[in-house]
């Protein structure tokens, strides 16, 4: 359990606080639940997993480089009892004012490109996106993942 949560650390993450035991370690087992029905295989996962906290209606940027040739899903999750409406929307370089992917889910989990609707960037070489991740209700620990396959 000690070397799992290291492997699923990375960059990005913030520790627990103290007494509360490896929280961070709940938003990433929330991705590997919903790992299979939102990005089943051919996707991997693809770069480190972000994990941070949200209070209720705060917004956090997370950079995601996409590039032509692949599918993309991009999956965020909170614990339940934590973010009870987790949104995620992802913005196009180079401003970042333009909408190229919005969850359209209430509830802990988040998708933007689902297995049946992956989002395949047609730039052919690799962009960095934003990715506004926005606790509307509740507060808590996140986690988003990016999945790719070849297009």
């Amino acid at each position: 359990r000690n070397l799992r949560g290291q492997l699923m650390g990375g960059a990005g993450t913030t520790p627990a606080p103290a007494g509360q035991g490896s929280i961070t370690d709940l938003a990433g087992i929330a991705i590997k639940i919903a790992q299979p029905q939102y990005a089943p295989s051919p996707m991997q996962a693809e770069g480190n997993m972000s994990e941070d906290t949200l209070q209720a209606g705060q917004r956090k940027d997370v950079t995601l480089s996409l590039s032509g040739g692949k599918c993309y899903t991009i999956i965020g999750a909170s614990p339940l009892g934590q973010i009870s409406n987790l949104n995620i929307t992802l913005l196009a370089p180079p401003f970042y004012n333009v909408n190229a992917g919005t969850d359209n889910m209430t509830g802990n989990t988040a998708v933007i490109g689902s297995s049946s609707s992956p989002i395949c960037p047609i730039a052919p070489f690799p962009l960095q996106y934003k990715l506004a991740v926005t606790a509307v209700s509740g507060q808590g620990t996140f986690a988003v993942q990016l999945y790719s396959k070849t297009k």
